[in-house]
């Protein structure tokens, strides 16, 4: 592994850009992510805001179970909201893998863990999800929601 980039979070959408495709496979850290309020944590790549994305996941809320995914979306959302209107949501982290993301077309497989923390427990997931690409991922854009990020570092690795 190799760091190609690190980040920090900030305003409504972070976007990492000029991401070399000379690597196999991409693996992304986000730590101590912060936007205050309820966040989903939506991912982009290469600025597409068309359909061309799915997900599908698994997330806890104190242990509770909650199935979820989307067909034929904007982006993929990482649900990391507060539930019951708990705020000060913090101390987010996820880590995401992109096999193959130098290839130019095809549907991009990713899959991803996180888990953050509220003002009385934690939520965290397991999600996996598809990215109809026409071109090789080059540009990651993580936006907070209806929020503000405040605190965060993003690390992209590239991997051999």
């Amino acid at each position: 592994m190799e760091l190609l980039s690190t980040t920090t979070l900030s305003g409504a959408t972070t976007t990492i850009s000029s991401i070399s495709t000379s690597y196999k496979h991409l693996m992304i850290l986000i730590e101590n992510a912060y936007a205050g309020g309820n966040i989903d944590l939506g991912i982009q790549f290469n600025s597409d805001s068309g359909s061309n994305y799915a997900f599908w996941g698994v997330d806890t809320i104190n242990g509770s179970l909650n199935g979820r995914g989307s067909l034929n979306t904007t982006e993929i959302i990482l649900n990391n909201s507060n539930p019951s209107g708990n705020q000060g949501k913090n101390n987010g982290y996820a880590i995401i893998h992109l096999p193959r993301y130098a290839v130019t077309s095809g549907n991009q497989l990713m899959t991803a863990q996180y888990i953050g923390r509220y003002a009385s427990g934690y939520s965290g997931g397991n999600f996996t999800a598809t990215y109809a690409k026409s071109a090789a991922i080059t540009s990651i854009s993580l936006d907070a929601g209806n929020n503000t990020w405040t605190a965060g570092t993003v690390y992209i690795y590239g991997v051999n």
